[in-house]
């Protein structure tokens, strides 16, 4: 970065600012928040050479509550992308990882509710944050007979891997071409792999 934008020493008066944007898509959103918050807290952002704007699509979650915590002090200007209905931003679940700032999610509908950025979507979508608890605090939960917030949860599981099994949670994850790509190479290669098993027992029958 600093042989990028000619920076010679953290001493001499800078000559130049720079606005330094950094995106990225599904794990490559991932690495782009990590990266975001690492420039934000280097000499280069702390002697004002460089701001930096992050922009990351269908991103999974990336650290811990703290870590989301200073992100958010460091990294002023974040957007993540979330796609309707995408499962990668909803993982990993259960486990204590946390979404830094700031949530846009895009609806399904009409232009004028594409861009929704609220907590609850238009047909009842509610951005994820169950999936940010700890088992230490569903069974925290569950013992204080919170049974609402257990069976929410379940549903909210269930749903995930309704939409893993129906193939709508990468399809709402990936581009079109490259899903369909991807769909159609599994297919090809479920039939050949079928194929060869029909042909395999037919030899064993044969055989025998």
């Amino acid at each position: 970065m600093k042989l990028a934008i000619g920076y010679i020493d953290d001493l001499a008066e800078p000559l130049h600012k720079w606005h330094v944007y950094v995106t990225g898509h599904s794990l490559g959103g991932a690495l782009s928040t990590l990266l975001a918050l690492e420039l934000s807290s280097s000499q280069l952002a702390k002697r004002g050479v460089i701001s930096v704007t992050m922009y990351n699509f269908g991103s999974p979650r990336v650290g811990n509550k703290k870590f989301a915590e200073v992100y958010n002090e460091k990294v002023k200007d974040s957007w993540r992308v979330v796609n309707h209905r995408d499962i990668i931003p909803t993982v990993p679940r259960l486990m204590g990882y946390c979404h830094v700032a700031q949530p846009v999610y895009l609806a399904t509908g009409d232009l004028r509710n594409a861009l929704d950025n609220i907590e609850l979507s238009g047909d009842g979508y509610q951005g994820d944050v169950i999936g940010e608890y700890t088992p230490d605090a569903l069974i925290s939960e569950f013992m204080k007979g919170e049974m609402e917030l257990i069976e929410k949860i379940l549903e909210t599981e269930i749903n995930i891997f309704s939409s893993i099994r129906d193939g709508t949670a990468l399809m709402q994850h990936m581009e079109d071409f490259y899903y369909i790509t991807l769909l159609e190479n599994v297919r090809s290669n479920y039939q050949v792999a079928a194929a060869r098993a029909v042909s395999d027992e037919q030899k064993n029958i044969k055989i025998s």
